[in-house]
């Protein structure tokens, strides 16, 4: 296969969003489409140390459009980011991640069972010091671009970047971003006029002081086909501040789609299940230790550059539907009473749906799928 990569400048570029442009006509891998060629400039000069989202936490929006300006596929909520990153083998975290997604340490070195100890040294890695090497792997983050092989319709890839109040600290780009793309010398296009692909749908629900428990209709995915349906609690911002997904003590989730429950015997009805899922129904996942995700109140491995003991805040869930919501999809979630948010406080609980989805390049028109 020949290929060459190019570079594209953006065409418009602020602190807020930048803009590029894949010409019609140029054939390139729609796998390795990437925006690199920038550093990270914090203005108070403190390193810098990112949380599961890794670098994805500088953004807020990635958008694929197509040259007559339809929406194709986006990504709204970078927490899908941080699932997907620890998806990679302790190795990986230890080297690759560190390098390239900057997400939280979670790699663990351990010589023997009695000596566990997290692959973290004080002002190692960190990100303002990484020179021009920022990466962003816009193919990562976009399934239709995964569901493709060769594209050559032409397209806009739309960046919008994290406000000093997400991304938890103010920050500057030492200069415009690039976009990267392989284009291929010899590989024909595809040329199927459908492609099927999975698009991130986020919601959340807001839980008000004194309650632990709700039962609520999820009408942000009615008429949709939904696959899996990731969800976790990141608490109140005093509480929780760095916004993980928290484990709760006595924790239950149970859905029910059409009327029918989905899953038997009280649901999800402790950690230990919703790992399970997690590793099953999406993929096995690098979570440091049994702490990590399991609240068992001392302190776990320390994380020196992020002043964070792992103790569970990697209490990520996953819950597999596979139906066409046609009536109501139903979520009753509860935790122990004791954790309600006090007064004043609030909790949110976050979903994030898989959504079918189909993109016809004939017509330019992305649709539903029915099943």
């Amino acid at each position: 296969m020949e290929t060459r990569t190019i570079l594209v400048d953006p065409e418009s570029f602020t602190p807020q969003r930048a803009v590029f442009k894949i010409p019609a006509g140029t054939r390139f891998k729609a796998k390795k489409l990437r925006v690199i060629n920038t550093g990270l400039s914090n203005v108070y000069g403190d390193n810098v140390y990112f949380g599961h989202n890794g670098v994805y936490q500088l953004l807020s929006r990635v958008s694929l459009y197509s040259n007559n300006g339809s929406l194709i596929d986006t990504l709204t909520n970078m927490d899908y980011m941080g699932i997907k990153l620890l998806n990679m083998s302790n190795s990986q975290e230890f080297a690759i991640a560190r390098q390239l997604a900057q997400n939280m340490g979670s790699s663990i070195n351990c010589p023997s069972l009695s000596q566990v100890s997290l692959d973290e040294e004080v002002g190692k890695n960190d990100a303002s010091l990484s020179g021009n090497s920022l990466y962003w792997d816009i193919s990562f983050m976009l399934s239709f671009l995964q569901a493709s092989n060769v594209l050559d319709d032409g397209y806009t890839v739309l960046m919008e970047f994290a406000d000093f109040g997400t991304a938890g600290f103010q920050y500057q780009l030492t200069r415009p971003p690039v976009l990267a793309y392989d284009e291929c010398l010899v590989e024909e296009p595809d040329h199927q006029p459908i492609t099927a692909y999975m698009q991130i749908i986020p919601d959340r629900i807001i839980m008000p002081s004194g309650n632990s428990q709700f039962v609520r209709r999820l009408n942000a995915y009615y008429n949709n086909y939904v696959h899996n349906l990731y969800y976790y609690n990141i608490a109140s911002s005093d509480k929780n501040p760095n916004k993980f997904p928290i484990a709760l003590p006595l924790e239950k989730a149970d859905f029910s789609v059409n009327g029918n429950k989905i899953m038997p015997l009280r649901g999800v009805n402790s950690l230990s299940k919703k790992l399970v899922l997690l590793n099953d129904l999406h993929a096995p996942s690098a979570l440091c230790n049994y702490q990590s995700y399991f609240p068992v109140g001392y302190n776990g491995l320390y994380n020196p550059n992020k002043g964070l003991s792992y103790n569970g805040n990697f209490s990520y869930g996953c819950f597999r539907l596979d139906r066409m919501i046609l009536t109501d999809l139903t979520l009753d979630y509860s935790f122990r009473q004791s954790e309600a948010p006090e007064n004043n406080e609030f909790y949110t609980f976050i979903l994030l749906a898989q959504v079918a989805r189909t993109y016809n390049r004939l017509t330019d028109t992305v649709g539903y799928v029915y099943a």
